[in-house]
């Protein structure tokens, strides 16, 4: 999500082609979705202003989502489907939203949000927890609960001091469990629980 915050935009660093995709008119949503239990029309209610991205894939809903977001007056919602290089995109990012209702551990986009140092609302279900901790390195919401991530985004977006945080933490999450180094460590620490000595063939 690309909220300008304060009147202050963090699109300027994206590729141009990028940046293009991302630009367009003021985020206006309807009035009648603008406190309702869709999340984005909440969020253009409270004033922000800025573009959201969603890098949705190829898949079969990928349509779906594009007519829900002209059906609810989401002008300012970019869904570009499969973006070939997320990071691009991430390190200028606010925070990073992965509503998913099923999700096994080692999600790469979760990973890849992670690596950016990007704050993380997620949905908290299979194996979201697993990876980050509610509070700590994420905010999670139950899965399907619109309206709790409403306010978690809501609480992000508004608190920099929590965006900070949380994103200082998804960035020491990653390269604490997440990085060449700490698998290589872990899988060195098997290999010694099994009796193989570290440097000997």
């Amino acid at each position: 999500m690309f909220p300008s915050v304060a009147g202050k935009s963090r699109l300027s660093g994206l590729p141009a082609e990028q940046k293009q995709e991302s630009q367009g008119p003021p985020c206006q949503a309807k009035p009648e979705n603008r406190f309702g239990n869709d999340p984005g029309g909440r969020l253009c209610g409270l004033g922000f202003d800025g573009r959201r991205l969603l890098g949705g894939g190829g898949g079969p809903l990928l349509a779906a989502h594009r007519r829900l977001a002209r059906r609810l007056g989401l002008s300012g919602v970019a869904i570009v489907g499969f973006v070939p290089d997320p990071y691009a995109y991430l390190q200028h990012a606010d925070l990073f939203a992965l509503p998913s209702l099923e999700e096994g551990s080692g999600s790469l986009s979760l990973l890849e949000a992670l690596q950016a140092g990007v704050a993380v609302v997620a949905s908290g279900v299979d194996g979201i927890p697993e990876d980050v901790t509610d509070g700590d390195s994420a905010l999670l919401v139950s899965p399907g609960d619109a309206e709790g991530l409403a306010v978690a985004l809501e609480r992000v977006l508004t608190d920099p001091e929590l965006r900070r945080r949380l994103a200082r933490r998804a960035r020491e999450t990653f390269e604490a469990r997440f990085s060449a180094g700490a698998l290589a460590d872990a899988l060195k620490a098997v290999y010694a629980e099994l009796g193989f000595e570290s440097g000997r063939g």
